[in-house]
């Protein structure tokens, strides 16, 4: 695989911060503070009654037309038809593709049109403006994506998909980080599959394009060296007939942050190149005061890691960032074998340091020239300034030299330091790398916070150490685990338990845990110190609060959704009350034992994968893996010396592992079929 990095330079370079400054108000707006360096000598803004806005920009220093066209939108968790969108903007090209000698006088290849999931790139001749747009605006509004266009595009998704593990122009390894970043309950972190791309079908591509893609979220932006031969009234006449529709607004959440380093690798061969990518999400916020900041914060930090790598390697970093939610990215690309881990420690101990330290003068000075020089070199690149108009109205990015120098000079050392101290985490990373396996045990024992390193193939596919189980069904898994221990009929049949637990944390006694269930109905935990009642869970099947000390408080979502399983005995069996859904992931071999491996996907984005010991059909150990506010959780769970009550059998000691905290709960006693008042569920 080869990389171009002249591309992804300029595509961080270009970092989409996309605060929303206001757009020009009113027919017509201008663009102040112009320099020598780059001149808007006119900018002129139209809005269409339909809620189209057209931007027009003059510029003398243009070497070519560029047109931008952006529709703003995040559609939603696609799930099964991961890649719709890819889809649908491939069909569309393709259309207008078809289409173009209707309108235009030129050849697909000469204007240079490229297209991502909301976006539709154009570079042209300074010739025949009119007829583009006139061929825009045919191609978009009456769009109708077909079956031979439809399989046309599948095939090359898929064909892209099996080599580099992404039909969205990327390599494997960016999809692959927003994956685990976002995870696959967002958004954001969906990855495609041949499935997903199989199951797309031209009335969801259709039905997509009518929703979404409307003029009241579209943004066109025209660059043009001489716009003598342009005519608003034409664009208005072109794009008269698109009617405007009422557009869902997106409402994402953002996931939380790790709780310590996590290391996934990309086992590769010695013709590979080593790379690496690491960062975490960020909570920026649209039009970030910090915004130069932001971009002398990453320029500091990509010397200093530059300065310490090999010459032949290349180092960038830069902030990301939406109307949503941001990220803070390192890109390593090339890195010498012998220096990958030291570059990745070292770019810990960077970050670390610069959110304690102040950056020295001549590093502030060096970094406004820096990128001062970029900006610059941006604004003459017409298709920069169309897409960042686009995307940001007003964009910061796309003033002038002296607004950028202003800007930049009015930044000190401690600024710097005080947005490296409020986001950066430097011990909170997720770190992905490509190349030999041995290199990435030796990085994951390094850099990972429990050493726990996930592995991919080089088209992004998560290599899991599980042999295929073929008949094998988590249905079955589930009843003979059930059989085993006493019989399923018998768990379904039992009522209520009382069960006494003592909870051992670090070898000291902490709590005696007292469980009262009325499975079917709820339960109460009671937690004991000292022979006081400090706090109660209670749990019912249409509420979770606490009483502590005598006073009713509040029970989280999270925690609800994580305790209301154990409402049920046999609660695998009614994993479709508890909005789950499992599937054998194959056996795995470990200690000389085999075990069966089945996950579970819940509907709060909880992930649990169990190990059932295949020969005995008992459950050994449980990995639950959650993304929340407070960021990613994984707790580990050992099921261990069974024992039977009344018949039934069930584990008696039960050790529990989060974030490297171990606490152990060992059954002092269990009581099947006892008396229980209903009222102790009641609140009170």
């Amino acid at each position: 695989m080869t990389i171009n990095l002249r591309a992804i330079a300029f595509c961080l370079s270009a970092c989409f911060f996309f605060m929303q400054f206001s757009p020009a108000s009113g027919q017509e707006a201008a663009v102040s503070d112009q320099n020598d360096a780059f001149n808007f000598d006119a900018l002129k803004v139209v809005e269409l009654d339909n809620g189209l806005s057209i931007t027009v920009i003059e510029d003398s220093g243009f070497q070519k037309n560029a047109l931008a066209l952006n529709w703003n939108y995040i559609s939603g968790l696609e799930g099964s038809l991961s890649g719709l969108k890819s889809a649908h903007m491939r069909c569309l090209l393709r259309k207008l593709e078809e289409t173009l000698p209707q309108f235009a006088p030129l050849d697909w290849d000469s204007l240079e049109v490229s297209g991502s999931d909301d976006f539709i790139g154009l570079v042209s001749p300074a010739e025949n403006i009119e007829s583009i747009i006139d061929w825009l605006a045919d191609g978009v509004t009456s769009f109708n994506c077909d079956s031979t266009n439809l399989s046309v595009v599948q095939s090359e998704m898929q064909s892209e998909l099996q080599g580099t593990g992404s039909s969205n122009g990327h390599d494997s390894m960016n999809p692959l980080m927003n994956h685990i970043l976002f995870s696959e309950n967002h958004p954001y972190g969906e990855m495609q599959s041949p499935e997903s791309i199989a199951a797309i079908q031209s009335n969801a591509i259709n039905n997509l394009h009518q929703q979404l893609f409307r003029p009241n979220n579209c943004r066109i932006v025209i660059c043009l060296e001489s716009a003598n031969d342009f005519s608003h009234e034409g664009a208005r006449a072109a794009f008269a007939n698109w009617k405007t529709r009422s557009v869902p607004v997106s409402n994402l959440t953002r996931p939380g942050l790790n709780s310590a380093n996590d290391v996934a690798w990309i086992a590769s061969d010695a013709t590979a190149p080593l790379r690496f990518q690491l960062g975490h999400v960020m909570r920026l916020k649209p039009a970030d005061e910090d915004a130069w900041v932001l971009k002398m914060l990453a320029d500091i930090i990509q010397n200093r890691i530059q300065s310490l790598s090999a010459a032949e390697s290349l180092v960038l970093v830069d902030f990301e960032a939406d109307k949503h939610m941001g990220r803070f990215m390192v890109y390593g690309i090339d890195i010498p074998e012998a220096r990958m881990k030291t570059t990745l420690e070292s770019t810990q101990e960077i970050l670390q340091l610069i959110t304690k330290d102040l950056p020295t003068e001549d590093e502030i000075n060096a970094a406004q020239e820096r990128l001062i020089e970029r900006h610059v070199a941006h604004l003459v690149d017409a298709s920069y300034v169309a897409k960042m108009e686009a995307s940001l109205p007003g964009s910061e990015w796309i003033q002038s030299k002296q607004h950028a120098r202003s800007k930049l000079e009015s930044i000190s050392s401690n600024d710097v330091r005080r947005v490296a101290n409020n986001l950066l985490r430097p011990k909170n990373l997720n770190i992905i790398g490509q190349g030999p396996r041995a290199l990435g045990i030796e990085i994951g024992t390094a850099m990972d916070g429990d050493g726990d390193v996930e592995w991919y193939t080089a088209n992004g596919t998560l290599i899991e150490p599980y042999l295929p189980a073929p008949g094998l069904t988590a249905s079955s898994v589930f009843e003979a685990f059930y059989e085993s221990c006493g019989g399923t009929s018998a768990f379904e049949a039992l009522k209520s338990s009382r069960t006494t637990m003592r909870m051992d944390a670090e070898g000291g006694t902490v709590f005696t845990v007292e469980t009262t269930s009325l499975y079917g109905t709820g339960f109460v935990a009671s937690f004991e110190a000292n022979g006081q009642v400090m706090m109660e869970n209670v749990v019912t099947l249409k509420e979770g609060f606490k009483r502590q000390m005598g006073v009713i408080q509040t029970m989280s979502a999270s925690e609800y959704d994580r305790l209301k399983p154990d409402i049920y005995l046999a609660r695998f069996l009614h994993l479709e009350d508890l909005n789950g859904a499992a599937k054998v992931l194959g056996t795995f071999e470990t200690n000389g034992t085999i075990q069966n491996v089945v996950r579970i996907h819940f509907g709060d984005q909880a992930v649990e994968t169990l190990f059932f010991d295949a020969k005995s059909s008992r459950l050994v150990e449980s990995t639950v893996e959650r993304t929340g506010a407070a960021g990613k959780n994984k707790t580990t769970y050992g099921f261990e010396s069974y024992q039977t009550y009344d018949g039934l059998t069930f584990p008696s000691i039960i050790t529990q592992t989060t974030n490297g905290r171990t606490i152990q709960l060992i059954a002092e006693r269990i009581e099947l079929e006892v008396r229980i008042n209903a009222d102790i569920f009641k609140r009170n």
